[in-house]
C-alpha cells in the first residue's frame, strides 16, 4: 500500500483481493493493470488529516499549549484561519500534548461505513 500526507488530506492505496474488493464501497475500488497483471485498488483521501490540516486541529484543541515549551509561542496560518498559542506554565508534556492530538484528531471516532 500506500500512503500520501499531504497538507490539508492524507490519501491512502492499497490493492484487495477479488472478494475482498467486490465487498468494499464501489466509489473507493479502481480496478487497473500493472505488467499484464489486473488489479483492484482501494483509494481514499481523507480530508482534515493533511499535516498543516492535522497542526492547525491540535494547536486549536484545548490544551494543546502543553505542546508548546515554557515561554513559546505559536502562531499559525492555515486554510484562512489562524491561531495563536502560548506555552503551558506546567511546561512542555508528551502525555498531555498527546491527549490534546487524539482528541483533535478524532482517533477513537469509528471509521464511516460507505455501501
Amino acid at each position: 500500500g500506500v500512503i500520501d500526507l499531504g497538507g490539508g488530506s492524507v490519501q491512502m492505496m492499497r490493492a484487495l483481493e477479488p472478494p475482498t474488493a467486490a465487498t468494499a464501497p464501489r466509489d473507493y475500488v479502481t480496478k487497473t493493470a500493472w505488467q499484464g497483471k489486473k488489479y483492484n485498488l482501494y483509494v481514499h483521501s481523507f480530508l482534515g488529516y493533511g499535516l498543516k490540516a492535522g497542526r492547525m486541529a491540535v494547536l486549536k484543541q484545548q490544551g494543546s499549549n502543553s505542546c508548546i515549551p515554557i515561554g513559546g509561542h505559536a502562531h499559525y496560518n492555515y486554510n484562512n484561519d489562524q491561531v495563536d498559542v502560548e506555552g503551558d506554565n506546567l511546561g512542555s508534556s508528551f502525555d498531555r500534548c498527546q491527549k490534546a492530538a487524539v482528541q483533535a484528531l478524532n482517533v477513537n471516532k469509528p471509521c464511516e461505513v460507505v455501501t
